[in-house]
């Protein structure tokens, strides 16, 4: 990325989310003339899973596999689920699916729903019926939520959001829906077809009941999902300050030095009220905000606790 600074190691940082897209498309490449076109969202899960292993403290376990409540009736349905992440430290393995060739990404491990700290849905393309997909499939835990860790949370992650996608608002609409689910935070998008550069962070934002205004304004901004972060109303004047001449369009400012903010432009678009929406905004640093928004989760770190982590932020200039 031209014209782009940041945190210290962001390049290297942000290697792991080219890696991901690389394998993504490699895959595809190899599928693209084969009847059976479904081993690309195999392949980009053990992607998924194998950075996550290597990028969380190795107390967190990341797995495919299955959660097991603590009940008295086998007659239900086991359910699959593309990433858990679980207690490593204190879990018993129930048992694993999978042979002597499948690697560790790709074996299926069946996990007490008591340690179960995170589970995602990953889907190739952020579209209406993949939102709808994902969000079937994490509200299967709706039965046994009681059993979950306290810390647990679940949410999507998305590969590409394609340009003819980006003017759906049944997408935004449906991604909604998420506050039904227990535990939903929201997930991210790695990649916009109009702007390879920047990442998608769905967020799901819940005012604390004592924050509540009198009134619910109903507040929708449904399209374009996503904009080129380059081609935003974001400049400095004549007379040198940073100008935001778009709607919708924002910065996120960071004290860098003693003397110095610095900058990343961002787009988003949202549905819902002042109580309860969801966010999907677009940034150069998303994928780092995304890890952080992770990271902290599963620690149970705040979102302005002292101690939540930084990383991975990338700078823009106007």
């Amino acid at each position: 990325m031209k014209n782009n600074y940041g945190q210290h190691g962001w390049k290297e940082f942000h290697r792991n989310r080219k890696d991901i897209l690389e394998e993504f498309d490699k895959i595809l490449e190899l599928i693209e003339n084969r009847p059976v076109k479904v081993a690309h969202g195999i392949g980009v899960e053990a992607s998924l899973r194998k950075w996550l292993a290597e990028f969380l403290p190795k107390k967190f376990g990341v797995t495919s596999g299955y959660i097991i409540p603590n009940l008295y009736d086998d007659s239900g349905k086991i359910y699959h689920y593309d990433i858990i992440i679980y207690n490593k430290l204190d879990s018993p393995i129930l048992w694993v699916e999978g042979n002597q060739d499948d690697s560790e990404q790709g074996k299926y491990r069946a996990i007490p729903a008591k340690y179960i700290l995170a589970v995602y849905e990953v889907k190739s393309r952020l579209n209406k019926e993949n939102v709808t997909d994902s969000i079937n499939k994490l509200n299967q835990t709706s039965n046994f939520k009681e059993q979950l860790n306290p810390l647990y949370h679940c949410g999507m992650i998305f590969i590409d959001l394609k340009l003819k996608h980006n003017n759906d608002e049944l997408i935004i609409k449906k991604l909604f829906k998420g506050n039904e689910i227990f535990g939903f935070t929201g997930g991210t998008v790695l990649r916009f077809e109009g702007d390879e550069t920047c990442t998608g962070l769905i967020d799901l934002h819940q005012l604390d009941p004592k924050e509540k205004p009198d009134s619910t304004e109903i507040k929708v901004k449904l399209k374009p999902l996503a904009k080129p972060i380059d081609e935003l109303g974001i400049y400095y004047n004549e007379e040198d300050n940073l100008t935001l001449d778009e709607q919708f369009a924002g910065i996120k400012l960071v004290k860098t030095s003693e003397n110095t903010w610095s900058f990343t432009k961002t787009y988003g678009t949202m549905y819902g009220t002042d109580i309860l929406s969801i966010n999907l905004s677009w940034s150069r640093s998303h994928f780092a905000d995304f890890c952080i928004k992770l990271l902290s989760s599963l620690e149970g770190i705040a979102f302005n606790d002292k101690n939540r982590p930084s990383f991975g932020q990338i700078f823009d200039t106007a």
